[in-house]
């Protein structure tokens, strides 16, 4: 249990020698067993994270800790800078790694759905839809974020650089143009 002394709000300690949790402590708060400006301004910090994670607004947590709304903002941007990522090679490998392993999870499940014939006629042609939307978007930021090179690029550059390559994309645009022309049927 936390005791305030009523003279200095400033020396609570725990008496029974365990720490409270951030979310005791913002019981204790609401209670007003405590003073928010007598908390280290760590606790308190984090008792403001928690809140606003809670869906408070600044305006709330001031009231409910009796603190300046100032203070709250200060507060929460000091969460932020504590809490920011430095933007790396490595943390973008990690990033499109992990949203690479979830695509393919999504892929997966929406296969069972798309091959599960207690489902319905519609939804496994919305599974199997969703299914290259889901791939689409994957490969849109792969290519966004420089992991991708552009198709259209690529092919430009084999095209000018591999023989066998030129050769067969105009023998395919050859064949595209004349199925244009006389119809895809004939």
């Amino acid at each position: 249990m936390i005791q305030s002394d009523s003279s200095d709000d400033s020396a609570i300690e725990p008496v029974d020698g365990t720490t409270p949790t951030t979310v005791e402590w913002v019981r204790r708060l609401h209670a007003r067993e405590v003073r928010a400006d007598a908390l280290p301004p760590e606790v308190r910090r984090h008792c403001v994270q928690h809140l606003t994670i809670e869906g408070f607004s600044a305006s709330e947590i001031a009231e409910l800790m009796m603190i300046s709304e100032r203070t709250v903002q200060r507060d929460r941007d000091a969460a932020r800078r504590a809490g920011a990522i430095e933007p790396t090679l490595q943390l973008a490998d990690e990033l499109l790694g992990e949203f690479h392993r979830l695509t393919l999870a999504s892929i997966q499940r929406l296969t069972r759905l798309a091959n599960d014939a207690g489902s319905t006629a519609y939804s496994r042609l919305w599974a199997e839809d969703t299914i290259s939307r889901v791939y689409e978007r994957f490969i849109r930021l792969a290519e966004k974020l420089g992991y991708l090179e552009h198709a259209a690029s690529r092919r430009t550059h084999l095209r000018d650089t591999d023989p066998a390559y030129a050769k067969r994309f105009k023998e395919q645009n050859a064949a595209l143009i004349k199925m244009v022309t006389q119809g895809f049927g004939g």
